[in-house]
C-alpha cells in the first residue's frame, strides 16, 4: 500500500488515557455525546472525508482527506494527483480534522 502518513494500526490506548479524553469530552461536550464505545472511536485507523477539487493553474487535482493521527487524535492531510486515479499523500500536517475547503 502506497504511504498515507496516518496510522495502519491501532495505536496503544493505556487506560489512563482514554479516561482523560473521555472526562475532557464529558467535561465539554456532556454524556448526551458521548458514544458507548470510546475505544474503538479513539483507536480505529481510518482515512475519511475525501474533499476533491481541481486546481487548474497547475493541473493537478488536489484531495484533502482526515485519519487517525494518534489516539484520538485525527489531522487532515492532502494528497494530489496528475490524472484522478492516481494520488500522492503529503506528508505534513494541512489542518485539523474534518477540513472542508
Amino acid at each position: 500500500m502506497p504511504t498515507r502518513f496516518f496510522l495502519a494500526e491501532p495505536p496503544d490506548a493505556f487506560r489512563e488515557a482514554v479516561e482523560e479524553i473521555k472526562e475532557q469530552r464529558l467535561a465539554s461536550s456532556g454524556l448526551e455525546t458521548m458514544r458507548r464505545d470510546i475505544l474503538t472511536e479513539l483507536a480505529t485507523p481510518h482515512i475519511a472525508s475525501p474533499d476533491v477539487h481541481v486546481d487548474t493553474v497547475d493541473e493537478t487535482i488536489v484531495m484533502p482527506f482526515h485519519g487517525l493521527d494518534g489516539l484520538g487524535r485525527q489531522v487532515t492531510r492532502v494528497a494530489t494527483s496528475p490524472n484522478g486515479i492516481h494520488f500522492t499523500a503529503q506528508p505534513d500536517i494541512f489542518s485539523r480534522s474534518y477540513l472542508r475547503a
